[in-house]
Formats: C-alpha cells, structure tokens, sequence
C-alpha cells in the first residue's frame, strides 16, 4: 500500500492505463485520470501552491505535447512526486526522464508490476532545487536547468536527443556528462561497486570528420553500459560503470592504440598527439564526484605534458 494517502494523478488518455493504474493505487489515496496535459499542468500548480503534495503517473505518450518537457513543469509546480511510465524502447528514455525530474522512470507495461512497490518506498518528494544540486558550481546547476528549459520547446521524438547530444561527434553533451557523472557516483558508492572515469583528448582543434573518426572509435571500443561524452573543444569524457583501474587502463589503451594507428591529423595539418588520463572510485583521495573528475584531468594533463600516452591517477 502506498504510504501515505494523497491525491494521485493518472495523465494519460489511454483508457486501459487509466484503469489500471487506478485499480492498483485507489487504496493510496483519491484517484484522478486527466487526457490533458494542459488542464493537468492547471490543476496540480494549485495545488502545489496549496503546499500539496501529489503523486504523478506520467504516460510518455500522453497527447498535446512533449511529456518530459511536461515532466519538468510539474517539478516545479510543487513538491510532486512523478512516476513516468516509458513506451519508448530507447536505452535514453530513462535517464532523460530522471534528468527532467521524474522520480521513477518505469517501463509500460511491465513497470506497472513495480509500480506499487517503489513508490511505497518513498514517503516525500525531493525539491527541484534539490534534484539539480549536483555539485557546488552554481554554473553548473545554470548549464542544467538551461537544458531542462530548452526541452520546454522540443516536440516529441528525436529533438530530445539533440538536447543532450554534442552536434559534432553524436556523443552526450558536457551538460549531460556532469549530470551522468553525478548520477554514476552515487550509485558507485550506495552500491559498492567500482567506477573509472577516462578523460581523453589531443592538442589543437580537429574538423568534424575527425572528431566523427575518434567517435566511431570510442563507440566501438566501449561497451553499452559506459556512457561516452564531448567534455569541451579537444577532450572527450568517459564513464565506466563497474569497472576497476585495470579494466579502465585496457579501456583507455584499446582506444589509444586505435586512434594512433589513425593518420588523424588536426587543422593546422599535425598529426594528433592523443593523451589519456584515468581515475577509479573507490579511493582515498575520492569523495566526491569531482574529486574524481579531477584526478583523471591531472592524469590527463601530465600525459600531454610528457608528450602522450596514458597515465593513472
């Protein structure tokens, strides 16, 4: 049973989903099930300027707009809790949900079996404030919340790749890196298992088929679960869940010889001089995530100080 009754939001304008979800949450609490985003988004900011607290199951698919753009919206009309039911298959929609605010991000249909279970797990909601507080950069929350702006205009599909996507190389963007990087920690540490984090990257600046090269060499020397980025002009940052020192140091070395073999060359006609810096959590000198992002760009720098290669924070 969910642990506190309260009002409970369905946003959806499939019927059967409706009913469903109504017939396993009605014991939380008073049911509601709105097809409209927009008269939805009407009711539940009075509410939370009531100082209530609802609880939210968002249908991805739900007509008259962008349901992560929507998603957004109703964490900052009060301190709703939001559970978005996915109908995409894309391995992306949950991340961006959780990015956008949602508090559970659960597959249709099969997440409705684990829909009583998580949220009876949780008694509050978290403050958008508190969601985007990743770190203590006040101009890294600024970077955040602007994507999470930029999703407002997006209409549903592709778009929302473009916004956490850099538009040379494909990759994630340096917004969705430090939110992945936030996110990565964290379960690293509840969970007790390993995480490295690679920064990669060359002297100078390179064309776009160039930087589509080093991608397409990133992609193919990575396994699905690590999550590749565009960190700035010239470096690329890595992140490699469950893995420890040695696997991250085979990693970086798969990657440096593949690119080296390239004749990759930079604008100024020079051929790349690839440099890489590795990092793992657990460790003494790492408490937290940029802790960990730190060590790997000292590593980083002191390899293309020394004219190259790969060393080990």
């Amino acid at each position: 049973m969910v642990r506190q009754a309260r009002e409970i939001y369905v946003l959806s304008a499939d019927e059967s989903l409706q009913r469903e979800v109504a017939k396993r949450l009605s014991g939380g609490g008073s049911v509601r099930s709105r097809a409209s985003a927009g008269e939805a988004l009407a009711e539940l900011q009075v509410a939370g300027r009531e100082g209530k607290s609802c609880l939210i199951v968002l249908d991805e698919a739900l007509p008259g707009g962008n349901a992560f753009a929507l998603c957004r919206k109703l964490r900052t009309s009060g301190k709703h809790r939001i559970a978005m039911l996915l109908r995409s298959e894309a391995a992306l929609s949950g991340p961006i949900a959780t990015f956008c605010g949602a508090g559970l991000a659960l597959a249709y249909p099969q997440g409705l079996d684990d829909l009583m279970s998580e949220i009876a797990g949780e008694s509050t909601a978290v403050p958008l404030d508190e969601l985007l507080r990743r770190g203590e950069s006040g101009g890294e929350d600024a970077i955040r919340a602007g994507v999470l702006k930029d999703l407002e205009s997006l209409s549903s599909g592709g778009g929302l790749l473009d916004a956490i996507t850099d538009p040379e190389t494909k990759l994630f963007n340096y917004p969705f890196l430090l939110f992945k990087l936030d996110e990565e920690f964290k379960r690293s540490a509840r969970f007790k298992f390993p995480l490295s984090c690679v920064v990669f990257g060359f002297e100078g600046e390179a064309s776009e088929s160039v930087l589509l090269e080093l991608a397409g060499i990133f992609l193919n020397e990575s396994r699905d679960t690590d999550v590749l980025g565009r960190f700035d002009l010239n470096s690329f940052l890595f992140l490699l869940p469950n893995t420890g020192p040695d696997g991250a140091r085979a990693m970086a070395q798969r990657v440096h010889a593949a690119a080296s073999q390239r004749p990759l060359r930079d604008l100024a006609g020079d051929r790349l001089q690839i440099s890489v810096g590795v990092s793992t959590a657990p460790s003494e000198q790492i408490q937290k995530r940029e802790h960990l992002f730190e060590q790997a760009r000292r590593a980083f720098l002191a390899a293309r100080d020394a004219g190259g290669g790969i060393r080990v924070g």
